[in-house]
């Protein structure tokens, strides 16, 4: 027993026990798992995924191109700077080659009528009712200025009516009595002849009755007259009152109006208006100190911008000096009234051929008594040489 026991285990291989031949199946199997869940895992390491954030948010990285290259460098920029002032100082001398310096005397002037100035007189005068016109309206012939009241006239007006309405009622009543005369004589006439003594007392009666009819005819003539007369009066007096209204003779434009209010007062015959005719000729007049007149010229061109014509819209009046005139220190000038005559100073003529001054489809007429801005232009010189100049007698000084 005992020997085959022993070469049995010799030859043959020894026996494994059942319980581990089924484990060792099992373990393999685990280590193939993990293998594949390694080989898995590095498969997903190594594949480009798209990043679930790259629809909301992109993802930041300090070295992209896109934002290093937003911003140009600075040595870019300060050769685009020295490019661009180069330039500006190149169109700024060029430009002043080209836009033109003036040196000018600005003063304050007026537009003046040449000649044929047509004065309006108050007439009686008296206090101011009405102002039917303004400076520079343009009126007609028999237009009517203004109106004015006078007390004392009004009240010469009303008693002559008073005379004339006692006449003509006194004139009444003497016909009410020859009316009654006469039916009274026709009356008598008819009862007289019923009596035997006819003859006498119709005579007597009829010296009454003609008696009384030439005295009350002879009074009633008187008062034809007076009424006349009164009438007369009237008439006179009612064609003073219609003067108080004041019209135009002439057409044309006004030009200093003295009225300024109803209520004011003017005395007889005072100049209230005057009146340029129409298409007469106009000139521009300033008034200049003594102290800038040595470099106004004749022949000077000047610009003139009219306070009453909007110098955006309008632009500026164009003229030219004809006349250069000293002026007295007591005269009145009219281009500028307020200022004071302490100091020497000389009128200036500016002559003007423009009779309007247009803007597209509108048109500012040219009209007397109009003032602005003259600007009398005595030197004009490019802007370059100027400045050049300028520097020049910096330098120097």
């Amino acid at each position: 027993m005992n020997n085959d026991a022993s070469s049995k285990g010799m030859f043959d291989l020894p026996i494994q026990p059942k319980k581990s031949t089924a484990i060792e199946p099992e373990a393999d199997m685990d280590l193939a798992i993990e293998h594949v869940k390694s080989s898995v895992g590095t498969l997903a390491a190594t594949q480009n995924y798209p990043d679930r954030s790259s629809a909301g948010e992109k993802p930041q990285s300090s070295k992209s191109p896109v934002v290093e290259n937003f911003l140009p460098s600075p040595n870019r920029l300060l050769a685009l700077g020295s490019l661009g002032l180069v330039g500006a100082l190149g169109v700024g001398a060029g430009a002043s080659t080209l836009i033109p310096y003036r040196t000018t005397v600005n003063v304050q002037a007026m537009v003046e009528p040449v000649e044929n100035v047509q004065s309006i007189q108050s007439g009686l005068g008296g206090v101011v009712d009405a102002i039917y016109v303004q400076e520079h309206d343009t009126i007609q012939p028999g237009q009517e200025i203004a109106t004015f009241r006078n007390a004392a006239l009004q009240a010469e007006v009303d008693q002559i009516k008073a005379k004339i309405a006692g006449t003509e009622e006194h004139i009444t009543q003497i016909d009410s009595q020859l009316n009654a005369l006469k039916k009274r004589r026709s009356a008598e006439t008819n009862w007289l002849q019923q009596l035997t003594i006819e003859g006498v007392e119709d005579d007597k009666n009829s010296s009454q009755y003609n008696a009384s009819k030439e005295w009350l005819l002879r009074h009633r003539n008187d008062l034809e007259t007076q009424l006349r007369e009164n009438r007369n009066e009237l008439a006179k007096a009612e064609q003073q009152i219609d003067n108080l209204t004041i019209r135009a003779a002439h057409a044309g434009s006004i030009y200093q109006l003295g009225l300024n209010r109803p209520g004011q007062i003017v005395s007889a015959n005072e100049t209230i208006a005057n009146v340029v005719p129409d298409g007469a000729a106009l000139e521009i007049q300033a008034l200049v100190p003594a102290t800038q007149i040595d470099t106004v010229e004749i022949g000077a061109p000047t610009r003139m911008h009219l306070a009453s014509c909007a110098f955006l819209s309008f632009g500026s009046l164009q003229g030219q000096v004809t006349s250069v005139e000293p002026v007295q220190t007591d005269a009145a000038i009219t281009p500028n009234p307020s200022a004071t005559r302490s100091e020497p100073a000389y009128l200036v003529t500016v002559e003007t051929s423009s009779k309007n001054l247009q803007s597209g489809s509108r048109t500012c007429e040219l009209l007397p008594g109009m003032e602005g801005e003259l600007k009398i232009i005595t030197q004009q010189e490019q802007l370059l040489t100027f400045i050049l100049r300028r520097l020049r007698l910096k330098t120097s000084i």
